[in-house]
C-alpha cells in the first residue's frame, strides 16, 4: 500500500526501502522478471487490492512500446518481448545471459494479466489491457518456436532459473519445464481470454499452439518433474523453476488424472529428498504456496513457519539467508528483497481460499493445529466475495457475494455436513455445490458444529523447532 500507486513506479526488488550503504543495491535495486517481481504481485489478488496490483500491469502496459522494439532489435522477431533483468524504462541491464534474456519470463507476466482478469472480470480490462498484451507476448514467442522431426514446438536456446548458475551448462535441452510451462501458461490463458472476447479462429490458434508445445519433461521411472528433457534436479535449488506447472500455473493440479496427481506426489518427495540447504527465504514461503494448493495443509504450515522464524528481521523485512544460522539453509547473509513477504502473504490465502478452474474452496488446506478461524471478504475468481468461520476443524459458516452475474461453484469439503442454504436453487454437480448468482446478492449457509474435533493427523505441525543437526552451528551456542 505504501509503494504501489497507480499511475507511479511499481516496486522493484527492494520497494522504496532501498539499503545501498553508499553504493549500489542488491542486484542494482531494479525489475527482476524471472521471480520477483511476478511474486510480489501475487498476493493483492485473494486480498481485493486490485487497484495496488493494477500499478504494476499498467507499468508494463506503458513499456510495450519499448518492448516491441526489444523483441525486434534482439530477437528479430514480431510482438513483444520483456527483458528478464529490466530498467525502470523497460530497457535490459544484462547480468546472466540464460536468465536475464529469457523471452519466456514474459509468459508468467502474462499470467498476472489474465488472473487480474479472472478475479475481477473487468471487461475493459480484458479488452483493452490483458488480451491485447498477452497476444503480443504470444505473437513473439511463437515466432520463435520451431517444429522438430516430431512436430513438437521448441526453441533454440532453453534455461530454467537459476539451474547452474552462470555456466554454460545453464544452456539446457529445449524445452526447459520452466519455458514450456511459461509458454503453455500463456497460449492457453491468451486462447481463454480470445474466446471470451468472441474470437473463435484466434482462439482456436492459441490452443493448438499450446498442444504443439508437446508433454513437459518427466522422468518415466519416479514420474517426478525433470528440469528439461533427460536432466533431472540432483540437488537442492532455491528456484522451484522447474515446477511451475504445479504452482503458480495449476497445470497439474489434484483434480487432474491419476498420473497428474503421482507426477505432483513425486516431485514433492523428490524435494523433500534434496532438502532445503540451497534454499534462500522466498523458497519457503512459495513452497508453502505449493503445499497449499496440492491441499498439504501441515507442510504449508511449516514452511511458513520456518520462513517467519528464520529469515524475517524484526522490522518485518525478508531477507535471503538463514538468520538463525540453525541449518534451515547454508545462506546466511542478509539481501534484503521483497518477494518473499508476498509470497508468504499468498501462501496464507491458498490456505484459507482457493478458486481456480473456476471451484470455489473454502478452508483447502487449514491445518490441525487452527481448530478456530476466519476470514472476511476476501476475492475469488469470477468477481466473487467469500467470508468464512471455522470451528473445531470444521466450516461452520459462509458467504458468497456476487459483483457480477454469474455461476458459483463450491467444493464440498464438508466432511458429509449438510449446508443450510439462505437462498433456493443450489444443486449438487458431482463434489461441487451450483447456483447461479446475480449481481448484488448473497448465498449463505450455516453447517452443523461437530461434536467432537477429529484427532490430529500423523503428520500434524505443532509447533516450530530447530532442526536435529545444525553443523553449521557450535555446541556452545546452541540453546
Amino acid at each position: 500500500g505504501a509503494a504501489s500507486r497507480l499511475g507511479a513506479p511499481p516496486m522493484p526488488l527492494q520497494g522504496v526501502w532501498t539499503a545501498d550503504s553508499g553504493g549500489l543495491p542488491p542486484w542494482k535495486g531494479d525489475y527482476h522478471n524471472d521471480l520477483n517481481t511476478q511474486t510480489t504481485y501475487m498476493a493483492y489478488l485473494t486480498s481485493g487490492r486490485f487497484e495496488e496490483g493494477r500499478c504494476f500491469l499498467e507499468f508494463l502496459w506503458k513499456l510495450l512500446p519499448q518492448f516491441r522494439w526489444f523483441a525486434k532489435k534482439f530477437y528479430k522477431a514480431p510482438g513483444a518481448a520483456v527483458p528478464g533483468v529490466m530498467t525502470i524504462g523497460g530497457k535490459p541491464m544484462g547480468g546472466w545471459s540464460m536468465y536475464s534474456l529469457s523471452p519466456t519470463n514474459a509468459g508468467w507476466l502474462g499470467h498476472l494479466f489474465y488472473e487480474h482478469w479472472r478475479y475481477t472480470m473487468d471487461r475493459e480490462f480484458l479488452e483493452t489491457r490483458a488480451f491485447p498484451w498477452c497476444r503480443e507476448i504470444a505473437g513473439c514467442l511463437l515466432s520463435l518456436l520451431k517444429p522438430d522431426e516430431k512436430g513438437i514446438l521448441k526453441l533454440p536456446l532453453s534455461s530454467s532459473p537459476e539451474i547452474h548458475d552462470n555456466s554454460l551448462r545453464a544452456w539446457l535441452t529445449p524445452n526447459s519445464n520452466y519455458d514450456h510451462d511459461n509458454m503453455q501458461a500463456l497460449f492457453l490463458e491468451t486462447a481463454e481470454m480470445a474466446r471470451a472476447l468472441g474470437k473463435r479462429e484466434e482462439a482456436e490458434k492459441w490452443r493448438k499452439a499450446a498442444r504443439d508445445l508437446g508433454p513437459r519433461a518427466v522422468d518415466p521411472v519416479t514420474k517426478e518433474l525433470l528440469i528439461c528433457p533427460g536432466e533431472g534436479l540432483k540437488g537442492s535449488h532455491r528456484h522451484f523453476s522447474h515446477s511451475m506447472s504445479i504452482h503458480p500455473f495449476g497445470l497439474l493440479n489434484v483434480d487432474g488424472s491419476p498420473e497428474d496427481r503421482r507426477i505432483i506426489d513425486a516431485t514433492i518427495a523428490h524435494y523433500e529428498k534434496l532438502g532445503t540447504r540451497a534454499w534462500v527465504g522466498y523458497s519457503f514461503s512459495w513452497m508453502s504456496c505449493l503445499r497449499a494448493r496440492v491441499g498439504r495443509a501441515e507442510d504449508a504450515l511449516r514452511y511458513l513457519d520456518i520462513f517467519v522464524h528464520a529469515f524475517i528481521l524484526r522490522n518485518g523485512f525478508h531477507v535471503n539467508g538463514d538468520q538463525m544460522r540453525a541449518g534451515f539453509s547454508a545462506f546466511r547473509y542478509r539481501p534484503f528483497t521483497l518477494e518473499g513477504n508476498f509470497l508468504a502473504a499468498r501462501a496464507l490465502h491458498e490456505m484459507l481460499l482457493q478458486s481456480w478452474g473456476g471451484v470455489i474452496r473454502i478452508f483447502p488446506a487449514v491445518p490441525w493445529k487452527w481448530h478456530r478461524a476466519s476470514f472476511d471478504r476476501l476475492a475469488a475468481e469470477g468477481g466473487f466475495k467469500v467470508s468464512a468461520r471455522r470451528e473445531n476443524n470444521a466450516t461452520v459458516w459462509f458467504r458468497v457475494e456476487a459483483s457480477r452475474d454469474g455461476m458459483v461453484r463450491i467444493r464440498d469439503n464438508f466432511g458429509g455436513r449438510k449446508p443450510k442454504w439462505s437462498l433456493p436453487g443450489v444443486k449438487r454437480e458431482g463434489r461441487d455445490f451450483v447456483v447461479f448468482l446475480q449481481k448484488g446478492t448473497s448465498l449463505e449457509a450455516d453447517l452443523p458444529l461437530p461434536r467432537e474435533m477429529a484427532p490430529p493427523p500423523p503428520d500434524a505441525y505443532l509447533e516450530f523447532h530447530l532442526p536435529r543437526k545444525d553443523p553449521g552451528r557450535k555446541k556452545k551456542g546452541r540453546k
